[in-house]
């Protein structure tokens, strides 16, 4: 009781003893939901340097899944202005299910270096692919997903290096017919409602290119399933813009799939 006085009768402790109390109570829950396994899906999570082809340093977080047996690894690539911290929600959604991901910073974005070359995003892509083929042995499969200029990215890099790619995801980055993605297997094109850089129409028409026909529909998978080969689908979300896309739950829900 004596001390509960003390600090009554001293208003600046009482304020501070009060102040540290708030923060630990914002803190704690923070560290624990961000930096803390799920515990029926664990993973670890620990920070990733990757060097471009001419040789910008890159940073990145690595998500593994408990255990090493085979499965695939996932690069995600955030968007115009963003970070790493950006793609955590759909990073963490995505090695909770047992991929290993790759959340990568690009050039002149977050902590990596060098400055803002749209032209060489795509080298950035194949560092963290690169790193999935040669140093994780047990990835047997790769795939990528990018928001808005991200999506930009990893649709250049699936067009270009077809082989080495088994499924793209495209969020917010919906391509126009002067774009080649013919070659781009198992694609998904997913914006929300509110998308303000694309329409409905705009992503019926990249799905009507895509297939080479008239009669595509939106939310709807067009050959059967994605394990086959060169499937698609486009997705519309009903409670997105662009900038929250990416912590969409339906958006990554499809990503997922």
């Amino acid at each position: 009781m004596s001390i509960l006085k003390n600090l009554k009768s001293d208003k600046k402790k009482l304020g501070l003893l009060v102040s540290i109390i708030i923060i630990l109570i914002g803190v704690i829950p923070l560290i624990i939901f961000i930096y803390i396994p799920d515990l029926e899906n664990p993973y670890k999570t620990e920070p990733l340097t990757l060097t471009s082809e001419d040789g910008t340093r890159l940073n990145a977080l690595k998500y593994t899944p408990k255990g090493e047996k085979n499965h695939g690894g996932i690069v995600v690539g955030h968007g115009y202005c963003g970070n790493v911290q950006h793609m955590q929600p759909l990073s963490i959604e995505l090695v909770k299910r047992g991929f290993t991901v790759i959340n990568l910073d690009f050039r002149g974005h977050g902590a990596s270096d060098g400055f803002l070359l749209r032209s060489e995003l795509i080298n950035d892509v194949k560092a963290a692919v690169d790193y999935l083929e040669y140093n994780v042995s047990y990835v047997t499969e790769i795939g990528l997903v990018g928001h808005s200029m991200g999506g930009g990215a990893v649709l250049a890099f699936s067009r270009t290096y077809p082989s080495r790619v088994n499924a793209t995801v495209a969020i917010g980055a919906v391509p126009d017919e002067r774009e080649d993605i013919l070659n781009v297997s198992n694609l998904l094109l997913a914006i929300g409602l509110f998308e303000q850089g694309a329409t409905r129409e705009n992503l019926l028409n990249a799905l009507r290119f895509y297939k080479g026909r008239s009669n595509v529909a939106i939310g709807e998978l067009l050959d059967g399933d994605f394990i086959g080969g060169n499937n698609t689908m486009g997705f519309i979300s009903p409670f997105s813009e662009h900038m929250f896309e990416v912590k969409d739950a339906n958006i990554i829900y499809e990503t997922v799939q």
